[in-house]
C-alpha cells in the first residue's frame, strides 16, 4: 500500500494564479450557470474581475481586453464597474499602477537607440498625456490661470463683456508661439 503524505488540517494550500484558460472556462461555466437564471445574464465572476485587474495593471487597456474575449464590449465593463463597487476600486487602482508603469517606459522608449527618433517622441509623448490625465496630481501639467477684473459699476454688462472679450483675444494673441523663419537666403 503506498502512503499518501497528509497536511496537517491548519495548513491552506498555496494561492496560485489561474491562466487565462482557467479564467475562460470559469467564465463559460457562470455564463452556463447564469442561463438558468431569469432575466438578463450576468457573466462577471470575481475570478474573472481578477484576471482583468492583474491584465490592466500589466499594461493591458480596454480595447485589448475586448480583443482577448475577456470583456464582450466596453458597456459590460462599465455594467460590472458600477454593480460591483469592489471591482471597480481595484480597476481604479490597476489604472493608476498602469500608469505608473506607463511611466517607467517613457525612459526605456526615449533611451532606446534602435527606435526612430520620431517614433520615440510620438511614443512619448502619447504616453505622457495619458499619464497626466490619469495621474494628473503627481503628472498633470499645472495649469493655472489668474483673472484679475475690475468691473466700473456705471458701465453696462455687455460693455464689460466687450472689453473682457478683447482682452482675452488680446492674451491669445500674446501667448501664440512667434514663428521665425531660418531658412538660409541667397544673397
Amino acid at each position: 500500500m503506498a502512503e499518501t503524505a497528509q497536511t496537517p488540517a491548519k495548513a491552506q494550500p498555496a494561492k496560485t494564479r489561474k491562466t487565462r484558460a482557467e479564467v475562460l472556462a470559469a467564465r463559460d461555466k457562470a455564463i452556463e450557470k447564469s442561463k438558468q437564471i431569469i432575466g438578463r445574464p450576468r457573466d462577471f465572476t470575481p475570478e474573472l474581475g481578477e484576471y482583468i485587474v492583474q491584465r490592466i495593471r500589466n499594461g493591458a487597456h480596454y480595447s485589448q481586453l475586448v480583443k482577448e474575449k475577456l470583456v464582450t464590449n466596453y458597456n459590460n465593463l462599465a455594467l460590472w464597474k458600477e454593480q460591483e463597487p469592489a471591482f471597480k476600486e481595484a480597476v481604479e487602482r490597476a489604472q493608476e499602477e498602469r500608469a505608473e508603469l506607463w511611466a517607467d517606459q517613457l525612459i526605456e522608449i526615449a533611451d532606446d537607440p534602435l527606435l526612430d527618433p520620431n517614433d520615440r517622441r510620438i511614443r512619448v509623448e502619447t504616453r505622457w498625456k495619458v499619464i497626466g490625465s490619469l495621474l494628473y496630481r503627481r503628472y498633470g501639467v499645472k495649469q493655472q490661470v489668474d483673472i484679475n477684473q475690475r468691473i466700473d459699476v456705471g458701465s453696462t454688462a455687455a460693455e464689460v463683456l466687450m472689453r473682457l472679450t478683447t482682452q482675452a483675444r488680446e492674451a491669445k494673441q500674446l501667448a501664440a508661439p512667434q514663428i521665425i523663419d531660418v531658412t538660409p537666403t541667397k544673397d
